[in-house]
């Protein structure tokens, strides 16, 4: 089945609201403090300052937000289909005076306007962006045009083969069966998305001209339950392990030690993948 715009804009629509959530399940937290680290150490202290920024597919603005007050001089655009995801980011805007650094658009990754071409010294997409779009590699295409030379893509997109590993462990077959031609689901609830393996997104940001810099998959030895998925809820073993403070930091500390074994990119719950024009 085909995932169309108006299966996104309806998938969002009913989660916006709720979507920050998200930042109160361990295992999340988790995984945006690796994603975080490696982001701000492979490619936001190497931008020039005042640099901007470009937030593919960012919904409510959560990293547009953590990069404009980690970065003080930074300005940035935060692109979206969803206008209700939007909503959510533009109360973050308007309640910390972010107005003069912070553009919010709403708008389509395979055609972007309102941002002029080689103007952006950093893009990023994060989590399930490229999954629903139509076109990963258009997008990616498209976005590149928007950055300077010596600028930096950054996509973090959901792992092929952990979405198999996780639809099996769940008992469902016909979803795993599913993925095996590139799209499926996490939940019965989202519509089908693209997944994306190490040597694919390679292939991409070859075909996109750019210089691959890194790329890693993580977490790769917790991976989230089924509660994970539903934006409130955490699998009880899961908290168990990681609302310890001491046991939370020393994962973290496990999973930071292999995040640059290439190697276990395919092991990962989501691919971090880094590219210089």
């Amino acid at each position: 089945m085909t995932t169309t715009k108006h299966d996104t804009i309806d998938y969002f629509k009913h989660k916006a609201d709720k979507y920050d959530l998200v930042e109160e399940q361990a295992y999340w937290q988790l995984s945006d403090r690796l994603l975080w680290n490696v982001f701000k150490k492979q490619v936001l202290e190497r931008l020039p300052k005042g640099f901007t920024f470009f937030d593919a597919g960012g919904g409510t603005g959560r990293w547009s937000f953590k990069v404009l007050q980690e970065f003080p001089d930074s300005r940035g655009y935060t692109y979206d289909l969803s206008e209700d995801m939007l909503r959510q980011a533009r109360l973050k805007r308007e309640s910390n005076g972010l107005q003069d650094r912070w553009s919010i658009k709403q708008g389509d990754l395979h055609a972007i306007e309102g941002v002029q071409p080689a103007s952006v010294d950093v893009c990023f997409n994060f989590h399930n962006v490229l999954g629903f779009v139509d076109e990963p590699l258009k997008v990616l295409e498209e976005i590149v045009t928007l950055l300077r030379p010596e600028g930096y893509l950054v996509s973090f997109t959901p792992n092929l083969y952990h979405a198999l590993y996780f639809n099996i462990s769940l008992g469902r077959i016909e979803e795993a069966r599913k993925l095996t031609k590139g799209k499926g689901r996490f939940t019965l609830e989202m519509p089908d998305i693209h997944m994306f393996t190490p040597n694919q997104l390679q292939r991409y940001y070859d075909k996109c001209g750019l210089r691959v810099q890194s790329l890693k998959g993580f977490p790769a030895f917790i991976y989230p339950g089924f509660l994970e998925t539903q934006i409130e809820g955490n699998t009880q073993t899961l908290s168990e392990i990681l609302l310890d403070p001491l046991t939370f930091e020393q994962i973290l500390e496990i999973e930071s030690i292999f995040l640059d074994k290439e190697e276990l990119a395919p092991r990962g719950n989501n691919i971090f993948i880094v590219g210089q024009k």
